[in-house]
């Protein structure tokens, strides 16, 4: 089966995970290629570390532990870097004429919220008097038009969605960009009643980011090819260095000394790590498997995993390294297409 998909932004590239592990599922041959035009993945979805201080270009949290991102986190193996927002994470303010204005989350609050007319505020709240179900998609705007009035809509939904999509709320389609509101409002008609019979509240769900920031989510989805290592060293040494140069995030499991009864040139190091590989990957063999090497022992020990191997000339001479499937001076020249003409070989 062959896939493209156009973009690696966050869409795209759930995309291709979906796809991928569908295809895993099915035990279908795949050739997936996902096709960006800038220079790097994610959309606008960014992490920068300036000074000592963390800067989301985009998104900055996501909401619902239980909701659709969240599972796709855990599938990634960063359950263990969601950081739970705390209480005072769900106020909210808009900016307007020239003031911060706290979001209201309760009927009295809206009383003293000063970004709306009095006559917004009397519109909103005889918002279930209008609410009226509509059968066909709408931008978000006109939605929230029908519900709340023209200037709560602008003044609160419009806020939201540039904070949220960094979009227009005039341009955004509302089955596409919220479409727990339309069902709110095909069970209930009225966006408040389904709000008082659900008892929920705007910033009810619980707010979530990741530890390094929601680029890992982007990261961790870019590198879907699932990576190990299998190392004689202990775990929690392999742990200690990865993290201390920021380079755990990329490595879907680690086997150590301990995790094993034989070390190199045995190959149980290297099928202990595909196992937990397979974890994430169902339908993963050894044989699917390219190992990175610098050292005799290690070649042996991939072979007889039945594994392919790349030798890196980084302890020993080229000469010495030919066991090895290839070998090579740097990692460098090697790309997606180079790994594959090793199993055609």
């Amino acid at each position: 089966m062959r896939v493209a998909i156009l973009g690696a932004g966050i869409a795209g590239l759930s995309v291709a995970h979906f796809v991928r592990r569908e295809a895993a599922r099915r035990t279908l041959p795949l050739d997936l290629t996902v096709y960006e035009a800038g220079p790097r993945a994610g959309g606008r979805i960014r992490t920068q570390e300036d000074a000592g201080y963390r800067v989301e270009w985009a998104a900055n949290g996501i909401q619902g532990l239980d909701g659709a991102a969240s599972k796709l986190a855990d599938e990634l193996g960063l359950a263990s870097e969601k950081v739970v927002a705390r209480p005072e994470a769900a106020r909210r303010y808009i900016l307007k004429g020239g003031r911060l204005h706290l979001l209201p989350l309760s009927p009295p609050a809206l009383i003293g919220f000063g970004a709306l007319s009095a006559r917004g505020k009397l519109r909103l709240v005889a918002e279930p008097f209008f609410a009226r179900r509509s059968p066909a998609d709408e931008t978000v705007h006109d939605f929230a038009a029908r519900h709340m009035g023209e200037e709560a809509a602008s003044t609160l939904i419009g806020t939201v969605v540039r904070g949220v999509f960094a979009g227009d709320a005039r341009r955004l389609s509302l089955d596409a960009s919220f479409p727990i509101m339309r069902d709110m409002e095909r069970k209930h008609r009225s966006l408040v009643v389904a709000m008082i019979r659900g008892k929920r509240s705007p910033g009810g769900r619980t707010l979530w980011r990741l530890r390094g920031g929601i680029e890992s989510l982007v990261r961790a989805l870019a590198a879907e090819v699932p990576v190990a290592i299998a190392s004689g060293a202990l775990r929690e040494e392999i742990e200690a260095i990865l993290s201390a140069g920021g380079l755990r995030e990329p490595f879907h499991a680690i086997v150590g000394a301990r995790d094993v009864r034989q070390g190199k040139p045995h190959p149980e190091p290297y099928l202990t790590a595909a196992r937990r590989l397979a974890e994430r990957a169902p339908g993963l063999r050894p044989e699917d498997c390219v190992v990175f090497e610098d050292s005799m022992p290690g070649i042996a020990a991939a072979r007889a995993a039945g594994m392919k191997v790349v030798a890196v000339t980084n302890s020993y001479p080229a000469a010495k390294l030919g066991a090895a499937h290839r070998v090579v001076d740097t990692l460098a020249g090697l790309d997606a297409t180079s790994l594959r003409a090793l199993f055609a070989a």
